[in-house]
């Protein structure tokens, strides 16, 4: 009598293991970003939080404006320009990848075309990879 209720304690948990195993995990409800602020770091340079993609940052020079990395999506690359606009009236001329993670990357499309772009020569094969496969603009020139 032991080893039937044994065996069907053993079946009963199996069988709830296998139920539970099948049942569709809930999705996660996707987050809105934080809203774009701008905070000054020291002279010229400023720190981006929030919006699509990892924090960025720009220095304004005499020239114009030098960005260190893209955000995730063009639409948050815009909102940075235009937080960047508020800033200063100088153009954005340069763009530094520190990586090609797509947070880093994906919002170059939201720059204008004829950017200088400088990265590492890892990043910089990643990101011709990307715009090769029509993920990001190819126009734009990459220094390595």
């Amino acid at each position: 009598m032991i080893r039937q209720w044994t065996a069907f304690g053993t079946v009963f948990i199996l069988a709830i293991a296998a139920a539970a195993a099948q049942t569709p995990q809930a999705k996660p409800v996707p987050q809105a970003p934080a809203p774009m602020t701008v905070q000054p770091i020291a002279k010229g340079l400023y720190l981006v939080k929030g919006g699509s993609g990892a924090n960025t940052a720009f220095y304004v020079t005499k020239k114009g404006v030098i960005v260190i990395d893209a955000k995730m999506t063009p639409e948050a690359a815009a909102a940075m320009l235009a937080e960047i606009a508020k800033v200063t009236p100088r153009p954005v001329t340069t763009i530094v990848l520190t990586h090609s993670d797509g947070d880093h990357i994906n919002g170059l499309p939201g720059f204008p075309k004829g950017l200088k772009i400088f990265a590492q020569a890892n990043v910089k094969r990643d990101t011709e990879k990307a715009a090769a496969s029509g993920v990001i603009l190819a126009s734009m020139t990459m220094t390595g």
